[in-house]
């Protein structure tokens, strides 16, 4: 009984620490959260405001209107070391004997994935990307994690992150894909409808009371049927990233397919999303942060809803 009291005290606190009972998964419950939160963490927020820069209008204002854009990485980064450190990450990534990974799990035939420890490897690779980030979002974003991930794409069921849906996280985020060897039609693509067709399509299955919540899956069946979706195939070369924001768009991906599919992932968000504290947010401390800035954006990794204390993270 006492274990059970513990257990339920320790699971409300976590609860109220993250602020789950308070941050309903619906556009408009969590622009009235951000109301409130300008109020109580204004410190925060306005601190992170600042850090927001100018950037090119028509990446911007392609990524506003889409919710998804791809990025010539030859053509947006001109620091030398960038490349050699995600040619770091790559050749780290040939190592993986993939077969002991995720072995007994519900997503082993479609999605494996091991967690990257931020370090300054994953830092230097992430850097050139915070000012989009952060004009996208309004402010200083969170590094949420980073992990390779393992597509075998061998079931044709198409449960889970198989079938189309929007991610629960905050008003806007970003995930970067990138992929290790090129990505084709092929090796079963993330599919993703814009934010403008995504938002049409949210609104009217909330007005018919078909979904409560934007995390809740649609069918094929269903989608083809009521909606005339258009898809789009993010298919790259190994010289190319895509930044999607999954909230915005609904997606699938890690379909059956002829081949295999190989990333890097490194997952953003504003700062008060769903997986970072509200209170007690403790910054880490460590060499790899030189300034401020830094450790605003990428020390909560193990400061998340999804870390626990047995988690591991491979160091590159």
């Amino acid at each position: 009984m006492k274990k059970k009291f513990l257990r339920n005290l320790k699971s409300n606190i976590r609860n109220l620490r993250f602020c789950a009972s308070f941050r309903k998964d619906d556009y408009k419950k969590i622009e009235n959260f951000y109301k409130y939160l300008k109020f109580f963490k204004k410190k925060e927020l306005s601190e992170r405001a600042n850090y927001v820069k100018k950037i090119d209008y028509n990446l911007l204002q392609n990524l506003e209107d889409k919710g998804f854009v791809k990025i010539n990485l030859e053509q947006f980064i001109e620091d030398k070391n960038f490349f050699n450190n995600l040619e770091k990450l790559r050749l780290n990534y040939s190592k993986i004997d993939w077969t002991k990974i995720g072995k007994g799990t519900e997503k082993e035939s479609f999605l494996k994935s091991i967690d990257i420890e931020i370090d300054e490897n994953i830092k230097k690779i992430s850097d050139p990307f915070i000012d989009i980030i952060s004009a996208y979002t309004k402010y200083l974003p969170i590094m949420i994690g980073a992990a390779y991930w393992y597509s075998p794409n061998k079931s044709s069921d198409l449960t889970g992150s198989r079938s189309l849906h929007l991610d629960p996280d905050d008003y806007k985020q970003l995930k970067i894909f990138i992929p290790v060897e090129n990505i084709t039609n092929d090796n079963g693509p993330l599919n993703v409808v814009d934010a403008k067709q995504s938002r049409i399509i949210y609104d009217k299955l909330i007005n018919d009371k078909v979904i409560i919540k934007r995390n809740q899956k649609i069918s094929d069946e269903f989608a083809n049927q009521n909606f005339k979706i258009k898809l789009n195939e993010l298919i790259m070369n190994k010289n190319e990233v895509y930044l999607v924001d999954t909230c915005r768009c609904y997606h699938f991906g890690s379909r059956r397919s002829i081949k295999s599919r190989k990333l890097i992932f490194l997952h953003f968000t504003p700062p008060f999303s769903a997986k970072s504290p509200l209170f007690f947010r403790n910054l880490e401390k460590n060499n790899i942060f030189s300034n401020r800035r830094e450790q605003l954006i990428y020390s909560f990794q193990k400061n998340v809803i999804n870390h626990y204390k047995a988690k591991e993270y491979v160091k590159i």
